[in-house]
């Protein structure tokens, strides 16, 4: 899908798991949303590099660098230029620990999972739908 009302709404999807990789991605596409999918948090920091992404859709724990650092990291690049990229964390241990070490890092929201394609739509209104284009 392109243009239209997602036009400038580009998700990036930053999962390790091939079977979350195919749910995720198939619920963004059900919910009519442009996505792009990375393996780890080294190759979501140099694909969010680009600009091209109105958010991040991360997983907690991935290979070479996972989602707290990248999180760190890209408050971190931000810091003092105006921007911030909405970060919303995918968490198979939801506990009020993990949640508050992803608010901690720098995200701003969390999702559970296996993730309900609700709670994904009400997520992406809130922080993708609220933000400019």
């Amino acid at each position: 899908m392109s243009g239209g009302s997602q036009e400038g709404k580009r998700i990036l999807v930053a999962e390790d798991n091939p079977v979350n990789q195919m749910v995720i991605m198939r619920l963004l596409q059900v919910l009519g949303r442009e996505a792009d999918l990375v393996v780890n948090g080294r190759q979501a920091l140099e694909a969010w590099r680009s600009g091209r992404y109105a958010i991040l859709l991360s997983d907690c724990h991935m290979p070479e660098m996972d989602g707290f650092t990248l999180t760190s990291t890209v408050r971190a690049e931000e810091d003092g230029s105006g921007r911030r990229t909405p970060i919303i964390a995918f968490t198979a241990a939801a506990t009020s620990d993990e949640v508050a070490e992803c608010m901690t890092a720098g995200m701003d929201d969390f999702l559970s999972k296996p993730i309900d394609v609700e709670r994904l739509k009400t997520v992406l209104a809130r922080w993708l739908d609220a933000a400019p284009a």
